[in-house]
């Protein structure tokens, strides 16, 4: 998809979005990134490319950008759901 775009880090400010950053084979992610935002780097680079091919008017990329905040909210859920697991599991231990 967007292996053939050089996404760099950049900080989006799209409705106060956090910074995102392609990972490249062998490289590290942004430590700004919290751990559902870094398992969504795909959908970020999906709105740096959007951006670069639409002048960087963010309003064509609306759609691109909910589509990464779906993604952030799901991981957010299921990381959320695997830590409340290993808590349970823990105490019972």
């Amino acid at each position: 998809m967007a292996s053939g775009f050089g996404c760099r880090e950049s900080r989006s400010l799209f409705l106060g979005m956090a910074p995102f950053v392609y990972r490249g084979a062998g490289k590290r992610g942004s430590p700004h990134l919290s751990e559902a935002e870094g398992l969504c780097v795909k959908e970020a680079c999906l709105i740096q490319k959007c951006l670069a091919r639409n002048g960087s008017r963010e309003e064509k990329c609306a759609e691109v950008v909910n589509f990464w905040r779906s993604c952030v909210e799901r991981n957010e859920v299921r990381l959320r759901k695997k830590r409340e697991k290993e808590e349970a599991k823990a105490e019972t231990v």
